[in-house]
């Protein structure tokens, strides 16, 4: 039996108070160590330093010392050999006294010095006694000093120990028990618990292959922090929607996330035998008939338990390969990925009948009919073979048809019919694409309510003069036109936009818009030197002008600060085209776009275009490039950014 764990709940107003002040009383206690732990360490610095300096004076008393016993060692003989020559010396004074009659004071002189070396020698024996003693009385005092050092180091040690605890103890109080999360209202907790399992599942659709091999397990850790977590995760059907279905070749305990069940107080029992409930099971039963995204790995079987009547998968993904695949539900949204090319896949139409969004990876698709439900498709990886128009003709309630991330392998098919489709207002093509709508409409192909057409990577080798029934019939219906993609060039995107003259929306994303800017707006400054004069004269030539009936431009997902389209959205704004009004600029999803540039432009209308002065040109010269912004108006502009933040 696993012992019973004390519940971990939200503390009443009374025991905040208790928690508030034993936290108060330890950081009085805090403030009283470092006190004395401050004062520790004054006293263990000066210990430190006298320290220091008996050693530096014992070491200096010891080379004394062995200074004194050198000298006495090599005095002893030398004061022998003196005695012994003065004796020979006094042995033939009387006789050397005839012939030199200094001989006496010689001898004398000698003497005297022979008394002196005897009395420095005693001296030195005096001295080295002395300083023996003295080695001795600075060994013991040093000895004391280290000891008191020591002990001054070892109490801040403790000192400091003893504030660590404390502050752990403090730690643990603020962020356990009197954690401002407790406090948090279910609302904003259920928010931030949607978030966090949205951040799991979105990371995988941003890696397709990851869905068949991560397990989402999310809200089980959300729920298995305590209590009051646990009761609105279980509360929250909507966040357990993310389901992973059981496969043939494994043990359903070996990937049973949540194959256990808590009792009333939190403690968890023991886990269920391995058959007895799975984790589907289980988070089948907190999803309680909500709608679910079910994903059935490459293996993978339907679950036991999962009724299309009660239950609906708002999301269903799974390979092409799957067997089983009619006895399915039917999902809102079918997600079918393949990691390498697959050829001729019959989407069954059971699968399909209550779907209205359709997602393929590297799958060739058909229908074994019309398929009346559908509403979207989203083509992406390579594509052996596609019979467009086939396509077009059995989805007759198709309104999104995405083929952005679709790539080409074979030539692609096309039936040569004649029929409109009624329904289709979203179209999205990479360039590869376009070639294969042009020869579509050649036989006779109608999308009489296109209203959105988006276009990726469009290069100049593009242009939409190559193709003039896109050009003529599409854009007698298309209001909305989009770019995205690294190589889209200038001049073809300012081919497509002349081409489709009702549009009245244009789109750009990404990196995209730094470059493509200039196909709705660009002006060339010349500046030439006056023959005989000091002026410079400058002209300027409209490459680009606005686009007759340009309302709105939109800028999506731009990671970029705005400072390197400021100037070129302005001047679209001061030079709109002839009755037209100033276009709106909109920014989605650009987080780090200036906050100054994004209040200025939620403001309909023109804007001041800054011109700026040319240090070149000479004195009151203007050079009339409104593009060359001087850099003190940005720094300007920067700090006020700064203040605005």
């Amino acid at each position: 039996m696993i012992p019973l764990k004390r519940l971990n709940r939200i503390p009443e107003e009374a025991e905040c108070l208790a928690l508030h002040e034993v936290i108060a009383q330890e950081e009085a206690a805090i403030d009283t160590i470092r006190n004395l732990q401050r004062e520790h360490e004054a006293k263990h610095q000066q210990f430190a330093e006298k320290a220091i300096i008996l050693q530096r004076n014992l070491d200096s008393t010891e080379i004394l010392h062995e200074v004194g016993s050198q000298l006495c060692t090599h005095f002893m003989p030398l004061l022998v050999q003196l005695e012994t020559q003065l004796a020979v010396q006094e042995d033939d004074k009387t006789i050397l006294a005839t012939h030199f009659p200094s001989t006496p004071d010689f001898i004398h002189s000698w003497g005297v010095l022979k008394d002196g070396i005897i009395a420095l020698d005693a001296a030195l024996k005096r001295q080295l006694g002395r300083a023996q003693e003295r080695i001795t009385s600075i060994t013991q005092q040093l000895y004391s000093m280290e000891s008191l050092r020591d002990q001054m180091s070892s109490a801040v040690s403790s000192f400091s120990s003893m504030i660590e605890h404390a502050q752990e103890s403090i730690k643990a109080k603020k962020g356990g028990i009197l954690h401002p999360i407790r406090r948090l209202p279910t609302e904003i907790l259920l928010h931030i618990f949607e978030d966090c399992v949205n951040d799991e599942i979105n990371e995988c659709h941003r890696n397709p292959p990851s869905i068949f091999r991560v397990t989402p397990t999310m809200a089980l850790h959300l729920a298995s922090v305590h209590s009051r977590w646990r009761n609105i995760m279980l509360g929250t059907p909507y966040l357990w929607r993310h389901l992973r279905g059981p496969t043939r070749s494994r043990n359903p305990a070996a990937i049973n996330p949540y194959l256990f069940h808590r009792r009333r107080g939190g403690e968890i029992e023991p886990p269920i035998p391995a058959g007895a409930r799975n984790h589907f099971q289980n988070y089948l039963d907190c999803c309680r008939g909500g709608d679910i995204e079910l994903t059935i790995p490459t293996g993978g079987k339907l679950p036991d338990g999962l009724n299309p009547d009660t239950i609906t998968v708002r999301r269903l993904n799974l390979t092409a390969d799957i067997d089983g695949c009619p006895i399915l539900p039917s999902p809102v949204h079918l997600w079918l990925y393949r990691s390498e090319t697959t050829r001729g896949w019959v989407v069954p139409s059971d699968l399909i009948s209550r779907t209205t969004h359709l997602t393929v990876w590297n799958v060739e698709i058909s229908f074994q009919g019309d398929c009346k439900s559908l509403t979207r498709l989203e083509i992406c990886g390579v594509q052996p073979a596609f019979v467009f128009t086939r396509i077009i003709r059995q989805l007759p309630h198709l309104t999104d048809f995405d083929l952005i991330r679709a790539e080409m392998q074979d030539a692609l098919l096309l039936e040569p019919v004649s029929f409109t489709h009624f329904h289709l207002r979203y179209l999205g093509l990479s360039r590869g694409w376009i070639n294969v709508l042009e020869r579509a409409l050649s036989p006779g192909l109608h999308l009489s309510q296109l209203r959105h057409l988006e276009l990726s990577n469009v290069t100049s080798e593009y242009m939409a003069t190559k193709y003039p029934l896109i050009s003529a019939q599409l854009g007698a219906t298309v209001v909305r036109l989009d770019f995205q993609g690294e190589d889209c060039s200038i001049d073809a995107t300012r081919s497509f936009i002349d081409s489709f003259r009702r549009v009245n929306t244009i789109g750009f994303y990404g990196r995209v818009t730094e470059t493509v800017l200039g196909a709705l707006y660009e002006v060339r400054t010349s500046r030439v030197q006056i023959p005989g004069q000091d002026s410079i004269r400058c002209t300027r030539e409209v490459v680009h002008a606005m686009p007759r009936g340009i309302e709105v431009v939109i800028i999506r997902d731009y990671e970029g600060e705005g400072r390197k389209i400021d100037q070129q959205l302005r001047m679209m704004r001061q030079n709109s085209a002839p009755d037209t009004q100033p276009v709106n600029i909109i920014f989605e999803n650009c987080l780090n776009i200036l906050p100054r540039i994004r209040r200025e432009f939620a403001v309909p209308g023109p804007l001041i275009v800054i011109e700026s002065v040319d240090p070149h040109l000479g004195p009151g010269q203007s050079s009339c490039d409104p593009g060359d912004v001087n850099d003190r108006i940005l720094d300007q502009l920067e700090a006020a950014d700064e203040l605005s933040v």
